[in-house]
């Protein structure tokens, strides 16, 4: 297993700037302008043909899950357990 080394900056993401422009980073790949909006368009329509359980929508976000859990998640601190967590009580 990897070290777990906090950061502050998110090493993913994807940000609309408009129909035509954008930025988007996955690690150290980091791309702006029509190529990032691209990017959108595409994640948005597999994650809408998941939801409406499409087999395209459900083998790439499969797959996606798949790397993720095995790559980026290796680098997180895992989340407390329910019997560490502290729990909230209302007022």
């Amino acid at each position: 297993m990897r070290e777990y080394r906090p950061t502050e900056e998110s090493q993913m993401y994807c940000v609309s700037l408009g129909p035509y422009n954008g930025s988007a980073r996955v690690g150290p790949l980091i791309v702006h302008g029509l190529c990032a909006a691209l990017m959108k368009w595409g994640i948005e329509w597999v994650k809408v043909a998941q939801a409406r359980e499409r087999p395209v929508g459900k083998l790439i976000w499969s797959i996606v899950d798949f790397v993720t859990a095995r790559t980026v998640d290796l680098t997180r601190a895992p989340l407390p357990s329910s019997a560490t967590a502290t729990p909230v009580t209302g007022s």
